[in-house]
């Protein structure tokens, strides 16, 4: 009986010793496939990378050969590129942006990345390619939307960067496929067959008409540029009820990523308390100077910025909400993969037209009845003129009475 016991000792102590050296040999692969992932190697070690520098210089905007004068078929349309690695190059991920007039959804190697809406600020993307094997499938499903034929684009600019730091450039040019005529089912697949597509047709580069010079969010500096001064639809000749009024965005981080930061620049007339995921960030009550946030720590995949807005006046006069956010995303796996979002205020936000609702501010609650925000005109635009930029950032404050806590 004795010797029975001190066997079965020795065989849970050996079971334990395995499994613990077992768990140390996985955490360290993991670890050096991080290592791998944030730095390449230098003649005196370990060298940390810098973050991929995305350009437009050498991309070119393309369509489907269906362009006729410029104009371009109503509908949606496929394109997609195969890129294939140099051969004894391993990818670590994909740095990727692109503007497109006038919707789209990216695919990488059958994941559904991003969506894109217009062409005048470019969001980033960043794709882990750890698992991707040898080549890399990018797809977008590209909408020219209006009644009848007009302009249409899509324009890419991509970084593939490998494990040992050296990097490939991915563009939009003649190299891709165009599917014509409607959008194939699953052709964002990684099996799917696009040997009989025809090759985009160019349109020119970064800076042609009518799209003019393309912003790429995270690398130009965030701005009132492109937001739009918004409210609701109460609007009797730019005269609003006065009142508090609650406005949403919900933001959906890139595939694959879980978490990030914001920054956030916002003035409205009169005041407003501004939350994100249903947390208080800051008020600001004076319409004649913007406010500078930063956020840290963001849970996604979807992120909820609300604000609690206020027309303080006692009879209906201008009321207005102005903001740009910069959402920067990161990959669990890899330090250098940041996907960055702009988000600006526009018709895309919800406002809801009446009483500020219960519990408006939380991730969970369903804006899906709420109207549309009403755009008044960019910054710059009267009776408020143009809005400085803040440099600084706000922090402390409370919320706005009447506001969520």
């Amino acid at each position: 009986m004795f010797k029975l016991m001190q066997l079965a000792r020795f065989a849970l102590a050996l079971l334990v010793t395995t499994r613990t050296i077992a768990s140390s040999v996985q955490s360290q692969r993991r670890s050096n496939d991080t290592t791998q992932c944030l730095n390449t190697r230098a003649s005196d070690g370990l060298a940390k990378r810098a973050t991929p520098a995305l350009s437009f210089d050498a991309s070119q905007w393309i369509w489907t050969p269906e362009l006729s004068g410029g104009n371009a078929p109503v509908g949606s349309r496929g394109l997609r590129k195969t890129f294939v690695p140099p051969q004894g190059k391993t990818p670590a991920f994909l740095t990727i942006a692109y503007a497109v007039d006038n919707t789209a959804i990216l695919y990488v190697n059958g994941q559904e990345i991003s969506t894109q809406d217009g062409w005048q600020i470019a969001d980033t993307s960043c794709i882990n390619l750890a698992d991707c094997g040898c080549a890399v499938i990018i797809a977008v499903n590209a909408t020219n939307v209006s009644n009848a034929p007009n302009p249409a684009g899509l324009l890419v600019t991509g970084i593939v960067t490998y494990t040992d730091g050296s990097t490939s450039p991915i563009v939009s040019d003649t190299t891709w496929r165009t599917s014509e005529g409607g959008l194939p089912s699953g052709f964002q697949d990684l099996s799917f067959d696009d040997s009989t597509w025809a090759p985009a047709v160019t349109e020119g580069g970064n800076g042609v008409a009518p799209w003019g010079t393309v912003a790429l969010a995270g690398s130009d500096p965030i701005s009132f540029d492109t937001a739009q001064w918004i409210w609701t639809n109460e609007a009797s000749i730019g005269l609003y009820p006065p009142g508090a009024r609650a406005f949403r965005y919900t933001s959906t981080l890139p595939g694959g990523q879980s978490s990030g930061s914001a920054t956030i620049i916002i003035d409205t007339d009169n005041e407003y308390s501004l939350y994100v995921n249903g947390v208080f960030v800051g008020t600001g009550t004076d319409f004649t100077t913007a406010q500078k946030y930063t956020v840290e720590n963001v849970q996604g995949p979807q992120v909820v910025f609300a604000v609690y807005a206020e027309n303080t006046a006692t009879v209906p006069n201008p009321a207005g909400l102005l903001a740009a956010i910069q959402l920067n995303s990161q990959d669990g796996y890899c330090a250098d993969c940041i996907s960055t979002s702009s988000i600006v205020t526009s018709v895309a936000w919800k406002a809801f037209p009446g009483a500020v609702p219960s519990g408006f501010e939380q991730p969970g609650f369903d804006d899906s009845s709420w109207p549309a925000a009403v755009a008044e005109g960019a910054n710059g635009v009267a009776p408020w003129g143009t809005i400085a930029v803040p440099t600084s950032v706000t922090t402390g404050g409370s919320p706005l009475p009447g506001a969520p806590a």
